[in-house]
């Protein structure tokens, strides 16, 4: 999880995290779309162009098809997934065939167990399916099911909440306060099962209160008289408090009161139960630890139970040093002037928690990659603060093309110490990260020769942990085997270089899952408004 913090713009970004960990790229803007500038209103294209872009949309439709032939290969997981990715892909070029394969993915996914991976396959389908039709979307919707519990009693993730905050954002920018019934309706039939959708509804009706603020007002307190029902999780406590802060102003200060002690309540009985997660804090002044997802929901609440009761907030940063030292950086930071980071990152995947360390890195690498287009220096100085050789080779590597516009030396030296730390990596998987990483700048710097060669290495390199990952866990979900991610991303880089090339190393996959799936990468990668990389599945909330 990130905050940026600057005057009084908030941006919250974090992973919402399964069993394991699954890449699905979304983002959620929680405020009115900024209107695009003038100039990029109107793009000229030249007939040559025209051609090329009709080019491409068709073997972008013929890649979708052939992918979709190989389905009939697969297990019924596995072909669920792809379907899922199918739709994904073809929302802009083939949206009555995008809406036929989401659909299908409920039809095959009814038959499989009620687990996260079934969640995210319908979720990804329901969204492709909201891209053209967002009534349909809330329709697929409500077919979704609550996930079984885990094996130990505890809850599972409930995917139809992230599900329901991307879709009726959909659903308002398409048919604005004339939607409220639908989802209101929506949000009424989630919050019978215990699992109201606090963070779908909560920016709906704080961009309501601008139009209508009686209805609003009757929006927030059906809300509210949800929350006795609501299933006890941290999942969806963060997401009572993201709403608390969103629409505090039309919640008495009483009930708000009230709300927060039950939450507190909450976290403080489960604090000791989910230890094994970590949540890191960092700014420009420090950073700090606190153990527990549960510390999380606290660090988040602490701001609004500051506001209404000091003396209660002392006292639970007194019980908690961690919190007490993530809240006192957090201050510090708001305080500054500038923006500044306030980074989170809970570990937790079905692996276990990554190293301290490495949290701390790799959220430093994610930084490094929102910040290189609009500001390359400071891309380059937070770079420079990871200290992990693979991170950052692989970090550098990625930016090196960027940074080759303003400096050429620097870029060259990054992209060399990049191939020593690939050289000295012991680990085919770091190896892997450092390649994706060098033919990403090897692309963009249109170095076709030497991307040819990463390419060669990265396949080989890729397909060989994917097959040994399905031999030693055939029950872990696609989306977190090792070398599929990589692969992604790499195909979807070379499609856009060499087409030929790239097509040829899919053809030369020998396992129909990854190859089907790499196809429909290649597709994706043929939009020029698509992806440049098949990134982990995160909300932003902007205010």
């Amino acid at each position: 999880m990130s905050i940026i913090r600057g005057g009084s713009r908030t941006l919250l970004s974090f992973t919402l995290a399964a069993a394991v960990s699954l890449p699905m790229t979304a983002q959620i803007e929680m405020r009115e779309p900024p209107q695009r500038k003038a100039e990029d209103k109107k793009v000229v294209e030249t007939p040559e162009k025209k051609k090329e872009k009709a080019a491409n949309e068709q073997l972008a439709k013929d890649l979708l098809t052939r992918a979709s032939g190989m389905s009939k290969q697969l297990s019924d997981s596995e072909r669920a997934f792809l379907l899922a990715r199918l739709a994904q892909a073809s929302t802009k070029t083939m949206k009555e065939q995008s809406k036929a394969w989401a659909d299908e993915v409920f039809q095959v996914s009814s038959g499989l167990p009620n687990d996260a991976q079934r969640s995210q396959n319908e979720m990804t389908a329901m969204m492709a399916v909201s891209e053209n039709d967002p009534d349909h979307g809330l329709e697929l919707l409500a077919r979704m099911e609550a996930p079984a519990p885990r094996s130990d009693g505890r809850p599972a993730p409930d995917m139809r909440a992230p599900a329901a905050t991307m879709l009726f954002q959909k659903v308002w920018q398409k048919r604005g306060a004339e939607g409220i019934d639908s989802l209101q309706a929506a949000a009424r039939q989630l919050g019978e099962s215990g699992n109201y959708p606090y963070m779908a509804m909560g920016p709906i009706i704080r961009q309501l209160n601008r139009k209508d603020a009686e209805k609003a007002q009757s929006l927030t307190n059906e809300a509210i008289s949800f929350f006795s029902r609501r299933a006890r999780s941290d999942q969806s406590a963060q997401q009572m408090g993201m709403f608390l802060n969103m629409n505090r102003a039309l919640i008495p200060v009483p009930m708000l009161k009230d709300i927060l002690s039950q939450l507190v309540s909450d976290a403080l009985d489960t604090k000791d139960k989910n230890s094994n997660t970590s949540v890191v804090i960092s700014t420009g002044r420090g950073s700090a630890t606190m153990s527990g997802a549960s510390s999380l929901i606290l660090f988040q609440l602490l701001p609004m139970i500051r506001d209404i009761d000091p003396e209660w907030a002392k006292k639970l940063e007194a019980q908690n040093d961690g919190l007490r030292a993530a809240a006192n950086l957090n201050e510090s930071a708001t305080n500054q002037a500038g923006p500044q980071r306030v980074g989170m990152f809970m570990g937790g995947s079905g692996s276990g928690p990554l190293p301290m360390a490495n949290m701390m890195e790799e959220m430093k690498s994610r930084e490094v990659d929102e910040l290189v287009k609009d500001n390359p220096s400071q891309a380059v100085k937070v770079a420079s603060e990871i200290h992990d050789p693979v991170i950052r080779a692989a970090t550098d590597a990625r930016i090196a093309a960027e940074v080759n516009k303003s400096d050429p030396e620097r870029a060259a030296q990054m992209l060399k110490s990049a191939r020593e730390a690939m050289s000295t990596a012991k680990e085919p998987a770091d190896k892997l990260k450092i390649l994706v990483g060098l033919a990403q700048a090897q692309a963009a710097m249109k170095d076709s020769e030497g991307f040819t060669t990463t390419l060669d290495q990265a396949y080989a390199l890729g397909e060989d942990l994917f097959r040994k990952s399905l031999d030693k866990s055939p029950d872990l979900p696609l989306l977190a085997r090792p070398g599929f991610d990589s692969m992604t991303r790499v195909t979807i880089t070379g499609i856009r270089l060499d087409s030929s090339t790239t097509l040829a190393h899919v053809d030369g996959v020998r396992m129909p899952i990854l190859q089907a799936l790499l196809l429909v990468a290649a597709a994706q990668g043929l939009d020029p408004d698509g992806p440049s990389q098949d990134t982990g599945f995160r909300i932003q909330i902007r205010s």
